[in-house]
């Protein structure tokens, strides 16, 4: 008993050595904090002084994570926690005093690397700061790489224990040639809002991954790279055990595209988006580099032939006003389900190949970037007047589709619905509501040549001030036409679709006695049974006949002379 009584004391005496020498230290001003447990606190009792526990991942620029020292820097105090290598990523947890932090993280090893990795908590670009408060938890903070690999966009300030120097902001002092490219963009999937995802810049040279934060209708992302040729593709975050999920890519018409981008250039208005149909995968994505998202294999042509399940596949032209035409979004839409696709500009129109499912869709199509003005151009597919509707059967492939203008260019006579994503609000109806002097005239009348049936044709209205294109639906014996036009005095000239590089093609005109007429409208003004006919014989051309406006077909000579 007197033994065991001795190893009390001394026990209590140790422990009071302890207490006193604690004291000291903090007396004499050692502000070197140690963790604190990660017990999370009780809510119940939780004071102003109460800790605050942060949870969350540490990613560099590639995979797996090394061993990391981990820092949390206020005005007034900060902690240092080892973070052990994972892969692909580091976990950590950690207690702290309420406040406002930096956290930064640097590989352990890299002290004195001339280029070493460094990783931050970052809410867009640059180091962000991190506020909490008594008792709060606050998980998923993901501490990752922000900088190039090729050089410092973004300074990091020296650890506060003195172990790892300061990174300097060194882009802006290389030389041209070394300096990083920075891409500028957008990602969108099927349907908005777009949420948060993990975005790859995969090149021949140089990898890098980038979470980019949720957005309505999509989500904006900017990143600096290293000049190379890249593809961009992204995945939902959370997404990667899905059997059917989500995904997108830069694409420049049809599957995964490239781009290349040159030291310093700087590239705006990248899309990330929907490649694929809804029913199924038409193009294969390859794995995330860092291993986290598996690849997507292409089952399209796996899928039963019933037609249920089999996509039918249009192809065509979008068309505005005038040539050249500029980049545009183009928009399927049913009852059942939409499909949106950025087609590249062309001249003088675009092309586009879209996989859909069997349905009956509008077809509308807005230029990029005209999605705040209030004149802004629009395209659709019509069979006469109006948005038509295309009726498309699974295992079909549709060609020659024309999404183009069908409002004058003085007023909108066909409304046009909100793009399904929100981007393009609605186009109103106003042509009625214009005073009588400035309303646009309306021509109605029929198309033939040489013998019927008439084929699908492509109907000029061409004036010195302006002029209009109208794809006309072939019909037998005639085809009929109708369209807005601004007051004043036209030629109206057509010529059959797919003739353009014909030697001898047909061609019609409205005319008045011999040659191509001249027809005057005013304001407000209906002007039906226009013929537009041959005006040639089946021998030589008597007529000589413009080119049409748009560069589409080439003149016709006068040869019967």
């Amino acid at each position: 008993m007197k033994r065991l009584t001795f190893i009390s004391s001394v026990f209590w005496l140790v422990s009071a050595m302890g207490l006193v020498l604690a004291l000291g230290l903090a007396l004499a001003g050692c502000t070197t904090p140690t963790p604190a447990a990660t017990t999370a606190p009780d809510p119940a009792t939780a004071t102003a002084q109460t800790p605050a526990t942060i949870r969350g991942t540490i990613t560099y620029q590639g995979m797996p994570t090394p061993h990391s020292m981990l820092y949390f820097i206020s005005p007034e105090r900060w902690y240092s926690l080892e973070v052990p290598s994972a892969s692909p990523s580091s976990t950590f947890e950690m207690q702290v005093a309420p406040g406002t932090y930096q956290l930064v993280a640097f590989p352990v090893g890299s002290e004195t690397g001339q280029f070493r990795p460094a990783a931050a908590y970052s809410t867009g670009s640059g180091i962000a700061t991190l506020t909490v408060s008594a008792a709060q938890v606050v998980e998923g903070i993901q501490v990752k790489n922000i900088n190039s690999d090729n050089c410092v966009t973004y300074a990091f300030p020296a650890s506060p224990d003195g172990r790892f120097p300061a990174l300097a902001e060194d882009c802006s002092k290389l030389p041209t040639e070394v300096a990083p490219a920075t891409i500028r963009g957008t990602i969108t999937y099927q349907a908005p809002p777009t949420p948060a995802s993990w975005l790859y810049f995969i090149g021949v040279e140089h990898m890098y991954p980038l979470e980019v934060p949720a957005g309505s209708p999509s989500a904006t992302f900017e990143l600096q790279v290293a000049p190379d040729t890249y593809q961009l593709v992204a995945f939902p975050a959370g997404s990667e055990n899905l059997a059917n999920r989500p995904s997108a890519a830069y694409t420049t018409g049809s599957g995964i595209g490239t781009l290349t981008v040159t030291a310093g250039q700087v590239v705006e208005g990248i899309h990330v988006q929907n490649i694929n149909s809804d029913r199924c995968v038409n193009y294969a994505f390859p794995a995330s580099p860092d291993g986290r998202f598996p690849p997507i294999e292409e089952n399209c042509s796996k899928l039963p032939a019933e037609p249920t399940t089999e996509t039918a596949t249009v192809r065509g032209t979008i068309t505005y006003q005038a040539p050249p035409t500029p980049k545009s979004m183009l928009y399927f839409i049913s009852g059942a389900g939409w499909y949106s696709l950025e087609v590249p500009g062309g001249s003088p129109s675009s092309s586009f190949e879209l996989q859909v499912a069997p349905g009956t869709y509008q077809v509308v199509a807005f230029p990029t970037g005209t999605e705040n003005q209030s004149n802004r151009p629009a395209a659709a597919y019509t069979s006469g007047s109006g948005i038509g509707a295309l009726t498309v059967t699974a295992g079909q492939v549709y060609n020659g589709i024309r999404v183009q203008n069908i409002n004058s260019d003085r007023c909108v006579n066909y409304a046009f619905p909100a793009s399904p994503d929100g981007r393009f609000p609605p186009i109103e109806e106003n042509c009625s509501s214009l005073p009588a002097e400035t309303a646009p005239a309306t021509v109605r009348g029929t198309i033939t040549y040489q013998a019927p049936p008439t084929p699908i044709s492509i109907l000029y209205f061409i004036s010195s001030g302006n002029w209009y294109s109208l794809e006309v639906p072939g019909g037998s014996p005639s085809s009929s036409f109708e369209l807005q036009v601004a007051p004043g005095t036209y030629q109206v000239v057509a010529y059959p679709a797919g003739s353009e590089m014909q030697a001898s093609r047909p061609a019609a005109a409205y005319s008045t006695g011999s040659g191509i007429g001249a027809l005057t409208v005013t304001a407000g003004q209906v002007v039906e049974g226009i013929q537009v006919q041959n005006i040639l014989s089946d021998m030589c051309v008597n007529y000589a006949f413009p080119a049409s406006p748009d560069g589409r077909f080439p003149p016709m000579e006068a040869t019967c002379s």
